[in-house]
């Protein structure tokens, strides 16, 4: 993998990963205070046939933002902004958890700009109702206890029964502690703020391959049945026992996955 890098993107210095050379290039977003860590066993198979670039969202990471630019519509403008930096026309966009309701926004943006959609573990689209006083307390528990929080995160992630679970835990709760603890709360709040419509998903005609941990209580399978019955254009791809870090514990059958939906497109 080649070495992270800076764009300069809409003011902020966007740290990144690009390895690899192909036909098409795959461009990884992650969710809430995730980096381009959270895809880096995708974007290593990706690269050996394709373009592989992940990097860490606005605020998030190691790309720093005070806290008032963290906005909705500054995270997916920063999408364009990191495909206009990099010379890309079109790529095939990934969002990993609230990162497919980033994903989403900037298809309905503009479509034209994505040959393929890749939502792995999302939450549902919209927010229901009963998740607002949840978040708030969220919040109010990583401003008061960050360390706390991450460490409940890292165990709520994975429920696989993996030889390397604690491992893979540690390294979880390591890529949480790169953002600053209010930073984490206004992207916990910014990204389940985007809410996408039934009717909104209806006109999403780019194909969409939906990736579900059947053990995800983030990124539940029924947010992808949801999804899959709302995209007109998308297939269900369930990981049997995988939970929301399935890219990290069962990265063989992601990888696969997402190989098979790249190479399908026409």
């Amino acid at each position: 993998m080649a070495n992270g890098m800076f764009l300069n993107v809409n003011g902020h210095s966007i740290n990144y990963l690009s390895s690899g050379k192909g036909p098409r290039t795959f461009l990884a977003h992650s969710g809430w205070v995730g980096t381009w860590e959270d895809w880096q066993p995708q974007l290593q198979a990706l690269s050996a046939k394709y373009k592989a670039v992940g990097y860490d969202h606005r605020g998030a990471g190691y790309t720093q933002a005070a806290v008032e630019d963290i906005t909705a519509e500054g995270i997916v403008d920063d999408v364009f902004g990191v495909m206009d930096a990099l010379g890309l026309d079109k790529c095939v966009l990934g969002g990993f958890s609230t990162g497919a309701k980033v994903v989403l926004s900037a298809a309905l943006k503009q479509p034209e700009r994505f040959e393929g959609l890749v939502l792995m573990c999302g939450v549902f689209p919209t927010t229901p109702p009963e998740l607002s006083q949840r978040l708030k307390s969220s919040a109010e528990m990583i401003l008061q206890n960050y360390e706390a929080y991450i460490r409940q995160m890292a165990l709520a992630f994975t429920p696989e029964p993996d030889p390397n679970i604690e491992t893979i835990r540690y390294w979880i709760q390591g890529v949480l502690r790169k953002t600053p603890p209010a930073q984490a709360a206004r992207l916990l709040e910014t990204l389940y703020s985007i809410d996408i419509s039934a009717e909104q998903l209806r006109q999403i005609t780019i194909p969409t391959l939906l990736i579900h941990g059947t053990s995800d209580p983030f990124g539940p399978v029924s947010a992808g049945k949801y999804m899959a019955t709302h995209l007109p254009n998308s297939q269900l791809a369930l990981i049997e026992g995988g939970g929301h870090v399935c890219a990290i514990t069962r990265s063989d059958q992601v990888n696969e996955a997402i190989e098979k939906f790249i190479e399908g497109l026409s």
